[in-house]
């Protein structure tokens, strides 16, 4: 039986205070099994920091941020496996979201901006052995 449940957050901070917490995702047991995970995901969030964490090997995206809004994301690393289909950071800003120092290495993009996003701001990006960083998205009707 399906529930409907509220899955928006207000005035959230995620962060580890010692800069050193990390979050493994064992993706090299799951990756491949039909499961979409995601590591971390937040979604309709208003007023929220996220920082100071480390993610490891998620078995599909490590972090999603779906519908966030006056939000700051900062001094993350993102260490993905050497395969597609593990994007670091996966970005819907709403409005007025600032991402800087980051760091991720994978084999995918390393920070994806997704329609309809609005006034995301981005420094000090570091993409090692990423695919590049994407705006926008591709709808399955332009595709060939």
């Amino acid at each position: 039986m399906y529930t409907e449940r509220d899955e928006s957050g207000k005035d959230v901070e995620f962060f580890s205070s010692n800069g050193k917490g990390a979050i493994q995702g064992n993706g090299n047991l799951s990756r491949g099994s039909g499961q979409n995970a995601r590591l971390v995901r937040f979604i309709n969030t208003v007023g929220m920091a996220f920082h100071d964490i480390i993610l490891v090997d998620a078995p599909a995206f490590h972090l999603v941020l779906q519908g966030v809004e006056n939000a700051e994301f900062y001094h993350i690393t993102v260490h993905g496996a050497n395969v597609g289909g593990t994007d670091g950071v996966d970005l819907t800003c709403i409005n007025n979201c600032y991402l800087h120092h980051i760091e991720v290495t994978n084999r995918d993009e390393c920070i994806s901006v997704k329609s309809p996003s609005q006034n995301a701001l981005m420094e000090e990006i570091y993409c090692n052995h990423a695919g590049g960083m994407s705006i926008g998205s591709v709808d399955a009707s332009s595709k060939s």
